[in-house]
């Protein structure tokens, strides 16, 4: 809980510490990767699994991030218009038909 308040979320990152109110330094971030790979190898107790959950434990936090990101990325896409970029076209003096060049620029789709 301590984590969750200074930081504001619940997805502690390896290398990520927190200072303990006896003023002791905790790894959060490293020992909350290790019990993520017991679970993982089955060999975690339900009771600690339990517990963990409790607290709101995220056992996938790269799947949640993406999946976070692609729901949000969604919900712009609608309400965006597609994104038009414009072209600008230098030409050299010696270009020999401009009509050619326009034609050919229309037939790829700018606008």
């Amino acid at each position: 809980d301590q984590f969750l308040s200074e930081h504001d979320h619940r997805h502690p990152k390896q290398g990520e510490y927190v200072t303990l109110a006896s003023g002791e330094t905790f790894a959060v971030g490293d020992w909350l990767a290790s019990k993520r790979q017991v679970r993982k190898t089955g060999d975690m107790p339900q009771s600690q699994i339990d517990a963990l959950d409790q607290r709101g434990i995220s056992w996938e936090p790269r799947r949640e991030r993406f999946e976070t990101g692609l729901r949000l990325y969604a919900e712009l896409a609608q309400t965006m218009d597609p994104v038009k970029i414009p072209v600008a076209i230098k030409l050299s003096p010696f270009f020999a038909s401009m009509a050619n060049l326009v034609h050919r620029i229309d037939r790829a789709g700018a606008a």
